[in-house]
């Protein structure tokens, strides 16, 4: 094929026209071509002619894997279909882990690495292939770089018509010397989209409470602090999406906010708790009453007019994070401190669940399950049905922990399961679980924060980043380990850390399209002109959205060939008359 004939079908693919295209190769380079696709020079990104010829006409992959990927490093992933395009990268078989990554970076895209890495050598590869197959489409996407995402167009176009189903990625390289060398394959299964919706997440850099969609690479700053500089975060997110509920720094009181256009902000007193302490709250299924711990008492308020409704009669020594409700509003999971109070007071707590009745009385702890005495738990989280609780189990402090482990366990009690596929090689720490709904009641995910390594980059010392990770219900009723490989939250920062990020669906009040320059909330996040994409013209061929509607080099008609002298980029190379070329029509 050439790479005229690339063009082609680079733009069939932009197009949204996967099936229309059929299943016949579809064939993109990574870059903007600068010169004539024959010679393989694009930008930065030089494929020599050669390399790339061999990897379209050969299609062998033999022997032993002298290629990993290293993000994603599992051999199967499941993602929903509207996840942003993964940003994928590989290194040779054995090569060292890139070294730790600065603490500073400039841009939530993911870094490059660097032009000599480990495994490169005297015979290192010259020129890749990875190749995305299904039973709707063949894509191939070459680079010379040992990183590349699809383009946004063919990467969604891709999950739409896959859902339901699975696509194989392929990557394969081609050597100086002619020798091709290739990684193990990676199945993605792509379940459905988990639909309009964001992540609200407590970020310890920024700091405060941060919004981040699913389909998108760059967040935004919901709330940041209040008006006399207080730090805002430990934040619960009712079911329904529509409120915010956080601890304030510097007075112990709870504050809601609506994530929707409408509703009245909240502010909740914690009777008992000492100035400076942040107090947890969560709301029940319909936000009409929010749960905290104050001063070890498990408190019960009005979420209108924040009044006491009803109190543990005596202390639970319940640890100081926040209750979550059980999706029937009737009761609480809790974590029960140990006896011994100060630092260690968390140490072999225990899980319960606590009853709750309509008025805000609260009825006696029943005991669900109890930790070793050297360990503590945290973060206890119904999923979505209620049949379940994730919560996380460790040694230590939040700061100082390194060994936190997610769990499962009945809702009713019982032995809990280790969610031990969705840790990194070698083991992460893992922690904050919760849940965002699937597709099916027994297909949710889990969302957690982790310190692993993304591909080459390493979070710094003490910083966490955002995971989610598919679950199959079924295996936890047989008592098998549910969880599966985890996906990185595309969203993020790499400067920044977070903590408990958690799925708020869209309320339909506001339809979420590209935020564009133009005074007006476009992602429907509550703020004006953010990360805004300024409208032009769009550009033909280079795989870029000028004009800031969601797609690539969308209502570009491109030829062939190019026409000679008629001063136009006819081919869409973005080059004018470049030779060999037509003559004009009529000559």
């Amino acid at each position: 094929m050439s790479g005229l004939q690339r063009t082609a079908t680079m733009v069939c693919a932009f197009a949204g026209a996967l099936m229309a295209c059929g299943v016949l190769p579809v064939e993109l380079l990574a870059g903007a071509p600068e010169r004539e696709p024959e010679t393989g020079e694009l930008g930065q990104n030089t494929i020599p002619a050669d390399a790339l010829s061999r990897l379209q006409s050969d299609p062998r992959s033999q022997g032993e894997p002298q290629l990993e990927l290293l993000y994603p490093a599992s051999s199967e992933l499941i993602i929903p279909a509207d996840l942003a395009p993964i940003a994928f990268e590989w290194q040779g078989v054995g090569a060292p882990r890139p070294a730790a990554m600065p603490a500073a970076m400039p841009s939530p895209e993911p870094p490059k690495p660097e032009k000599e890495k480990a495994s490169k050598g005297a015979d290192a590869p010259i020129a890749y292939e990875l190749r995305a197959r299904g039973d709707h489409a063949d894509l191939r996407l070459y680079t010379a770089e040992e990183t590349a995402s699809f383009p946004r167009g063919a990467w969604t176009e891709l999950l739409r018509q896959h859902t339901g189903g699975s696509l194989q990625l392929e990557l394969r390289g081609v050597r100086q010397s002619g020798v091709f060398v290739h990684a193990k394959p990676l199945t993605l299964e792509i379940r459905a989209a988990l639909g309009p919706g964001a992540f609200f997440a407590f970020s310890t850099t920024t700091p405060g409470i941060t919004r981040g969609e699913l389909s998108r690479t760059h967040e935004s700053v919901w709330r940041a602090g209040t008006a006399a500089g207080g730090c805002i975060g430990c934040h619960a997110v009712s079911r329904d999406g529509r409120h915010l509920l956080a601890a304030v720094g510097g007075s112990p009181s709870l504050r809601g906010w609506p994530l929707g256009s409408t509703g009245a902000e909240l502010s909740i007193e914690a009777p008992g708790a000492a100035p400076g302490e942040y107090v947890f709250g969560s709301f029940d299924q319909s936000a009409a009453r929010v749960a905290c711990v104050v001063a070890g008492r498990l408190s019960i308020f009005n979420a209108d007019s924040g009044a006491l409704l009803g109190q543990s009669p005596a202390p639970l020594r319940a640890a100081m994070q926040a209750p979550d409700w059980a999706p029937d509003g009737r009761a609480l999971v809790v974590v029960l401190q140990g006896e011994k109070p100060g630092p260690d007071a968390a140490k072999g707590g225990s899980l319960a669940r606590v009853a709750v009745a309509l008025d805000g009385s609260v009825a006696e702890p029943e005991l669900l399950w109890t930790a070793p005495k050297d360990e503590s738990l945290w973060w206890p989280s119904y999923e979505p049905d209620g049949a379940w609780i994730a919560f996380e189990k460790r040694k230590g402090m939040p700061r100082e922990a390194r060994d936190a482990k997610l769990f499962l366990i009945r809702a009713s009690g019982g032995e809990p399961i280790e969610l031990s596929e969705l840790r990194d090689k070698p083991m992460s720490a893992t922690s904050a679980p919760s849940f965002v709904r699937g597709e099916l009641p027994e297909r949710p995910y889990v969302v957690f924060s982790s310190r692993r390594p993304v591909g080459s980059f390493m979070p710094a010392e003490g910083q966490r980043q955002l995971f989610a990770a598919a679950l199959d219900l079924t295996l936890a009723a047989a008592g098998k380990d549910p969880s599966h490989a985890a996906f990185w939250l595309p969203f993020q920062q790499r400067t920044n850390s977070y903590l408990r990020a958690q799925w708020a669906p869209a309320l339909q009040t506001c339809t979420p399209s590209d935020e564009v320059c133009d005074d007006a909330d476009d992602d429907c996040d509550g703020q004006i002109d953010e990360a805004c994409c300024s409208p032009e013209p769009e550009i033909c061929g280079n795989g870029d959205d000028e004009d800031c509607d969601g797609a690539s080099d969308e209502g570009c008609h491109c030829a062939f060939r190019e026409v000679c002298t008629n001063q136009e980029d006819d081919d869409c190379d973005l080059r004018v008359d470049e030779q060999p070329c037509n003559a004009p029509s009529g000559k």
